[in-house]
This record gives structure tokens, C-alpha cells and sequence, in this order.
């Protein structure tokens, strides 16, 4: 009998697990990433982050469906908080590799679409939208990509105003957003 009983407890646990909704708070690195009920924002909160003053106790993100952060709250280790400046969201945000998060929890969550050919054409889908390219050496770059028509085998970013150029075959992955 207590075979039997431990057998459905067993699988009790297993249909608890995989009814568990993909979309619940999970971590990656540093960064708890909570999707909002509107379906359209996350909240993503790093404690204790490692800054150059080492002052900060948390940093709590709203960030679009986009991965972009549109504003933060700052908590001080002497329990003091206020709202973030734009300069220091998108300074915090990159140093702290808050998009290299939300893009892993998104990828988890299996929505997102990937290219991986050095020579077929990129996706027209992928065009004029925002990605994240992943370098043969595992950097990671987000931008908006755009095809180089002149010369096929680069294609080219723009990050937060600037143009930047890459090689394809010095590319690993590029990933979209579904």
C-alpha cells in the first residue's frame, strides 16, 4: 500500500510541475524577471547589485515586450529609494546586463525566433527590428538590424543611435522576438 501511495504522490507532484505557468518569476543571473498581468511589461529587480559606489541594495526595472527598460526605482542600502534618471536606467541597465537577462528569460520561454546561416539571407522578419546577435566568441549585442545591401556577407546594428557593422561570419546566432 505504501508503494502505491507513494507512486501518486509522485505523480501528483509531476502534474503540479507541469501545470506551473512558464511565465512566473525566474532568475537569470542576477535579475528576477516577473512578467505584468497586462501581458506587455516585465518587472525585473536585481539585488544587490554590483556598482562602482556599492550603495545600491536593489534596482527594480519596468521593461517592454521590446526588452527596453522604461524606467527604475533605486533602493540605497540606508533604505532610501527614488526614481532612476534616463542616463542612469541605460547605464545600470548595461553594465548590470539587464538585457542579456530578459533576453535568456524570453528565450526560456520559447519565444524567440533564431537565425544561424553564415550564407543564406537574413529574415526579412528580422529587418528593422530589435535583435540580439551573438558573437562566435559569446558576446552579446542588441540592436536594431539592418541588411548591408552593398555587401551581403555584413549587415549592421544600430545601438542606441549608432550604426554598427558585423560580419556575418563572425556571427553565431541572431535572435527575434516572436
Amino acid at each position: 500500500m505504501t508503494g502505491a501511495i507513494k507512486m501518486m504522490f509522485a505523480g501528483f507532484c509531476v502534474v503540479l510541475l507541469l501545470n506551473l505557468p512558464l511565465n512566473a518569476q525566474q532568475t537569470f543571473g542576477n535579475w528576477k524577471i516577473t512578467p505584468a498581468t497586462d501581458g506587455n511589461s516585465f518587472a525585473m529587480v536585481v539585488t544587490n547589485p554590483t556598482t562602482p559606489l556599492n550603495i545600491e541594495s536593489e534596482m527594480d526595472y519596468q521593461v517592454d515586450n521590446a526588452g527596453v527598460p522604461s524606467k527604475a526605482m533605486v533602493t540605497f542600502k540606508t533604505g532610501v529609494h527614488r526614481g532612476m534618471s534616463a542616463e542612469e536606467v541605460d547605464f545600470y541597465w548595461s553594465l548590470l546586463k539587464g538585457a542579456e537577462a530578459y533576453w535568456d528569460y524570453t528565450q526560456a520561454q520559447g519565444k524567440v525566433n533564431s537565425f544561424t546561416s553564415e550564407s543564406e539571407q537574413i529574415p526579412f522578419s528580422f529587418l528593422g527590428r530589435t535583435v540580439r546577435v551573438i558573437s562566435k566568441e559569446g558576446k552579446y549585442f542588441v540592436g536594431i538590424l539592418s541588411q548591408n545591401t552593398n555587401t551581403p556577407d555584413w549587415f549592421a546594428l544600430t545601438i542606441k543611435g549608432n550604426r554598427i557593422l558585423f560580419y556575418r561570419k563572425a556571427v553565431k546566432e541572431i535572435q527575434a522576438i516572436k
